[in-house]
């Protein structure tokens, strides 16, 4: 993220030389919306329509604003994009072309903590980390992933996953932890190779034709 955002601001500077881009501090927020960070969305100027909009609860996706109704670029000439074509993740099945957020997880607020300010201290000033891959390894989770989690969130059915009687034997907490890691369990399977997605879905298929599957037979785990 950081060298598109640096290619970006280069870009932007070739037009105007005074221009920098935006920095958000989202620390911040840790202390202003502690405890009931789902405010942040509804509450906070960052999210008004005037900056990056706010999401409709039907929706899920904003509707108001510079930002209302942004759509994903569709190119099904790109190697790697959803099987709707979209420039999204080949695991990603949402079919609606406009940019999405859920700000939960499968319906349920994100078990992920709000990245804070001790978690950012500790990664510049502490001597926990001793290489360059310890440190680079640290900073993507903790002190900056769940804001990523917070905002786009994670829909569609799984939302059911609770009355779903095969998911039954999970209990409450395993259920609730696979809700939680969903997101990296669906990306982890799809680089390792054990989850088959379509190579291709039009615009009317249903959610429920268009779906990825398991390939745990053919590796021998299952």
């Amino acid at each position: 993220h950081v060298s598109m955002t640096a290619e970006w601001e280069l870009s932007m500077q070739s037009v105007s030389p005074s221009f920098a881009a935006p920095f958000w501090d989202y620390t911040i927020d840790a202390v202003v919306h502690a405890g009931h960070i789902e405010d942040l969305f509804t509450e906070s100027s960052l999210f008004a329509p005037t900056r990056f909009g706010r999401t409709t609860s039907g929706l899920h996706t904003v509707t108001k604003g510079r930002w209302a109704y942004s759509q994903v670029q569709r190119n099904t000439s790109f190697a790697v994009h959803s099987p709707y074509g979209y420039l999204r993740a080949p695991w990603n099945m949402n079919p609606s072309p406009f940019v999405t957020r859920f700000h939960k997880m499968c319906g349920s607020e994100p078990g992920w903590v709000w990245p804070h300010c001790d978690q950012h201290y500790k990664l510049v000033a502490s001597s926990e980390y001793d290489s360059w891959y310890s440190w680079a390894w640290a900073a993507g989770y903790a002190p900056h992933g769940p804001t990523h989690i917070w905002i786009g969130g994670l829909g569609g059915h799984c939302d059911e996953w609770a009355t779903d009687s095969d998911l039954a034997m999970l209990g409450t907490e395993g259920l609730a932890e696979l809700v939680d890691m969903a997101f990296v369990i669906l990306k982890q399977a799809w680089r390792a190779k054990l989850l088959e997605t379509p190579t291709y879905c039009s615009l009317d298929t249903a959610e429920g034709s268009c779906e990825w599957h398991c390939k745990v037979e053919e590796k021998g785990i299952g």
